[in-house]
C-alpha cells in the first residue's frame, strides 16, 4: 500500500513540474505573431492602444480611411519604450488629423513635474515602420518633464525605425511657464520660489527624438514650430528657459546608439529625401535647432532641403550655447549629398552671454558640422542672417563652425547683418571688446565668414564659390593645434616672454589662461591655440571690381571686408553644376 502512496505522489509531482515548466514558457513567449488589422474607422484606431509591446511587433496595421481625431485633446498612444507602437501602419495615403491641447499653468513646480513626458500622436514607438501617411496636427502643450519628447508623428522613436513616405503639416507649440519649488520648513510652513531645473526638450515637426538604425526615406514637414517661449519671457530671466532644447522641422534629434568614431563603425541613421517648409521660433539656455534637425549624430543622407516661403523664416534666441542653421543646428560625423538651405530671413538673438564660455555657432545651412563630417553638393541662399548681440559668435552663409570636416562643391549668397544693420566693415571689429570688470579675462569676438564663421582644425573647403558678403571672404577664423604652455611666475617668467621666443608669427594665435595659477609653485597654465592659413579651391563673386592688392588673400587668414574677387563666372558655373547634380 505504501508503494502505491508513494507513486502516486511522484505522479502527482512530475504533473505539477510540467505543467510549471509550461507555465513559464507561456510567461515567455507571448508574442502574437504575424497578424494583420484594418483600420476603417476612429474606434479601430483608439484599438492600437490595446496592441502595444514587442508582443505585436509583427503586426501589420492597413489605415482605410481618413480619419478626424479633433473632437477632443488625443491622448497619445505609447507612453514608454516598453509600452511602444512597435507593428507595421500603412496608411495608404490617408491623413489622420488630431489635436492636443493642455493649458499651461501661472507656474510649473518641481515637485511635480514628471521624469518624462512623451507627446504625439504616437507618444513612443519602438521599431516601428510607418508607411504613406499624411498627418495635420495642432499641438500646444506646457514644458512640464525633466525630459519632454514632442513630435507630429511620434515623441520620441527608438531602434530600427523606418519612416517611409510620410508628411506632416500643422503647428506645434511647447511653451514654458516659471519654474518654482515648495519648501517645507521645520515650523511646518511651506515657501514658495522662483527656482532653476534642469529641463531637456526635444521637438521635431515629424520626430522629437529618434535613436537606432533609423531610416527616414521622402519625408517632409511643414510644421511651424514655437518652442521655449512664454508670454513674459525676458532675456535676462534665468528661471524662464528651457536648459537644453533641440528643435527641427523633421526631428528635434536624430541620432545613432553608437556614438564612436572608429573605422569600423557601420551604423548610421539614413536620410534620404527630407523636406521641411514652415516658421520655427525657439527659445532656451542650450540650444540646437535647424530647419530640418536640431542635433545629429552619424547621420547618411542625401537631398536633404530646408527652403522657407516668403514671411516664414527661423528664429533662435539662445543664454548659454547655440548652434543653428536653415537646414540643421549640429551635425557630427555626418556624410551628406545634395544640401539646400533657402530662406529669406534667419534671425538670431543671443540672450545673455556668459564671456569665454559661451559660444554661439550660426550657419546659413548648418550651425556646426563636426567630426570628420564630410558635405557635398551644397547650395546655402539665405537672404540675410541677423545677428544681435556681439558676443562669442561665429557666423558663416554656409556654416557657421567646422571642426575637423570636408565641405566639397557649394555656394553661398546672402549677407550678415548685426541688429539689422547692413555690415559696415568701418565699425564692425574682428575682435569685439576686451572686458576685464569682472576680474578675469573675458575675450568677446564676432567673427562672420562667407563660408565659414571660424574653421578649427584639419578642414577642407574644396571648389566653393562665395556671393555672401561678410566681414571677411572664407572664415572669419582658422585656428588648428592646441598647446598647453607652463610659466612659473613665481620666477619671473612671462608668457609674452615665451611667445617672443617661441617662433610663432605675432597674430597667427590665441593665447588664454587654463585655470588657476598654482600658489606655491606659481606654475600658470596658457593654452595657447594655433592659427593657420587656407589653402583651398574657393572662388568670389561680387558686383564691383577690385585691384590686385585689394583681392582676398586666399592661402591666408586676413581677408578684406568680404568682398574679394577672383572669377565671378566660376560662382554661376558650379552653381549651375551642383542644381544639375542635386537634380
Amino acid at each position: 500500500m505504501r508503494k502505491k502512496v508513494t507513486a502516486i505522489f511522484a505522479l502527482i509531482l512530475v504533473l505539477a513540474v510540467a505543467a510549471a515548466l509550461v507555465a513559464c514558457v507561456d510567461d515567455k513567449d507571448t508574442n502574437v505573431g504575424p497578424f494583420t488589422y484594418e483600420i476603417n474607422s476612429v474606434d479601430d484606431f483608439e484599438g492600437l492602444r490595446g496592441k502595444l509591446g514587442a508582443d505585436y511587433d509583427q503586426g501589420v496595421y492597413e489605415l482605410n480611411a481618413d480619419l478626424d481625431l479633433t473632437g477632443t485633446s488625443w491622448t497619445p498612444i505609447g507612453d514608454s519604450v516598453a509600452n511602444a507602437f512597435t507593428g507595421k501602419l500603412n496608411g495608404n495615403g490617408h491623413t489622420i488629423r488630431y489635436s492636443i491641447e493642455k493649458e499651461t499653468p501661472e507656474h510649473t513646480d518641481v515637485n511635480t513635474v514628471a521624469e518624462e513626458v512623451f507627446t504625439g500622436l504616437f507618444g513612443a514607438v519602438s521599431g516601428a515602420e510607418i508607411s504613406n501617411i499624411n498627418i495635420v496636427v495642432d499641438i500646444d502643450v506646457p514644458v512640464e518633464g525633466q525630459c519632454v519628447y514632442v513630435g507630429g508623428l511620434a515623441g520620441y522613436a527608438y531602434g530600427d525605425v523606418k519612416f517611409t513616405d510620410v508628411s506632416v503639416s500643422g503647428s506645434v507649440r511647447a511653451d514654458i511657464a516659471d519654474i518654482r519649488v515648495t519648501t517645507v520648513g521645520e515650523d511646518g510652513g511651506s515657501n514658495t520660489e522662483t527656482y532653476g531645473m534642469y529641463m531637456t526638450a526635444h521637438v521635431g515637426g515629424v520626430a522629437g527624438y529618434v535613436i537606432g538604425n533609423a531610416s527616414l526615406t521622402r519625408v517632409s514637414s511643414a510644421v511651424d514650430l514655437d518652442v521655449g517661449k512664454i508670454e513674459s519671457y525676458l532675456l535676462s530671466n534665468d528661471y524662464c528657459l528651457i536648459n537644453e532644447v533641440t528643435a527641427g522641422g523633421i526631428a528635434g534629434t536624430l541620432r545613432t546608439v553608437d556614438l564612436s568614431s572608429g573605422a569600423n563603425d557601420t551604423t548610421s541613421v539614413k536620410a534620404d529625401s527630407l523636406s521641411y517648409s514652415g516658421d520655427i521660433s525657439v527659445y532656451g539656455a542650450t540650444v540646437n535647432a535647424g530647419g530640418l534637425i536640431g542635433l545629429g549624430y552619424r547621420i547618411d543622407g542625401n537631398l536633404l532641403k530646408a527652403e522657407l516661403a516668403d514671411g516664414d523664416g527661423i528664429f533662435v534666441s539662445g543664454a548659454n550655447r547655440m548652434n543653428a542653421g536653415v537646414v540643421a543646428g549640429m551635425l557630427d560625423r555626418a556624410d551628406l549629398s545634395g544640401v539646400v538651405a533657402s530662406a529669406s530671413l534667419f534671425e538670431v538673438r543671443i540672450a545673455r552671454g556668459r564671456g569665454d564660455q559661451s559660444s554661439y555657432n550660426i550657419g546659413g545651412a548648418i550651425g556646426y558640422l563636426s567630426n570628420y563630417s564630410e558635405i557635398e553638393n551644397v547650395i546655402s541662399d539665405v537672404e540675410v542672417i541677423d545677428v544681435g548681440n556681439f558676443i562669442n559668435n561665429y557666423t558663416g552663409g554656409l556654416i557657421g563652425m567646422l571642426h575637423f570636416s570636408t565641405v566639397r562643391n557649394a555656394v553661398t549668397s546672402g549677407e550678415i547683418k548685426f541688429e539689422g544693420a547692413a555690415l559696415d566693415s568701418t565699425t564692425i571689429p574682428i575682435s569685439f571688446a576686451y572686458d576685464g570688470k569682472h576680474g578675469r579675462d573675458n575675450y568677446y569676438y564676432i567673427y562672420s565668414g562667407g563660408v565659414v564663421g571660424k574653421i578649427y582644425g584639419g578642414s577642407r573647403l574644396d571648389n566653393v564659390a562665395s556671393n555672401f558678403k561678410a566681414y571677411q571672404g572664407v572664415t572669419g577664423e582658422a585656428m588648428n593645434g592646441v598647446e598647453i604652455v607652463v610659466i612659473k611666475e613665481n620666477d619671473g617668467e612671462t608668457i609674452d616672454a615665451w611667445l617672443a621666443g617661441s617662433g610663432y608669427e605675432s597674430g597667427m594665435y590665441v593665447c588664454v589662461k587654463s585655470g588657476a595659477k598654482d600658489p606655491e609653485s606659481g606654475e600658470q597654465k596658457y593654452k595657447l591655440t594655433h592659427k593657420y592659413s587656407v589653402s583651398a579651391n574657393v572662388w568670389f563673386a561680387t558686383d564691383r571690381a577690385k585691384s590686385d592688392t585689394e583681392k582676398v588673400n586666399v592661402s591666408g587668414v586676413d581677408y578684406v571686408n568680404g568682398i574679394g574677387v577672383r572669377d565671378g563666372a566660376h560662382y554661376d558655373d558650379l552653381r549651375a553644376a551642383i542644381e544639375q547634380a542635386i537634380g
